[in-house]
Formats: C-alpha cells, sequence, structure tokens
C-alpha cells in the first residue's frame, strides 16, 4: 500500500482528491523542471549561489531567473528563437 502525507489548508474529500493530487504532482514536475534546466542547460545554478552574506550571489540568482525567463517567452513567442533552438537541439548549444 503507498501511501502519501498531504499539507494544505484545503479540505480534502473523495470528491476533490484526485484533482488536488494532480495538481501538486503538476506543481512538482514543473519545479524540478526549471531547476534541472537552471542547473544543468546553460544557465549554471550552482547551491553556493544563494548561500552567504553577500548580497551580490542574490543578484546573480535574480539575473539568472530574469534571463530564464526571457529565453521562456522567446521560446513561446519568437519564431526565430524557436527556428534556431529546433536547429541547435539544444538551449545549452545555444
Amino acid at each position: 500500500m503507498i501511501r502519501f502525507t498531504w499539507v494544505t489548508d484545503i479540505a480534502i474529500t473523495k470528491a476533490n482528491a484526485y484533482r488536488i493530487m494532480r495538481a501538486g504532482r503538476a506543481r512538482w514536475k514543473i519545479e524540478n523542471e526549471t531547476f534541472n534546466t537552471l542547473k544543468n542547460q546553460g544557465y549554471h545554478l550552482e547551491h553556493n549561489y544563494g548561500l552567504g552574506k553577500q548580497y551580490l550571489s542574490m543578484v546573480f540568482v535574480k539575473i539568472m531567473l530574469l534571463a530564464f525567463l526571457v529565453d521562456q517567452a522567446q521560446q513561446l513567442c519568437c519564431a526565430l528563437f524557436q527556428a534556431v533552438l529546433k536547429k541547435t537541439g539544444s538551449k545549452k548549444a545555444l
């Protein structure tokens, strides 16, 4: 038997349990894919960017996240970006 634990303020019932489960798994998938992209596909997000008392490391993280946002918008809206991405095969190759 598989047992899951949920942390939520939503009352879980038999009627809404499946929808809540699907939403939670979708969010988990999005978060995992985003962090995987930021760590392994050219953005070089490393664990130490958020550590320490230096402000510069957090500035780097914010700039990197803005670059990621721009890339995502271009991937969705820019035909030229989509064509180049298709030709190169990966964002890392860009």
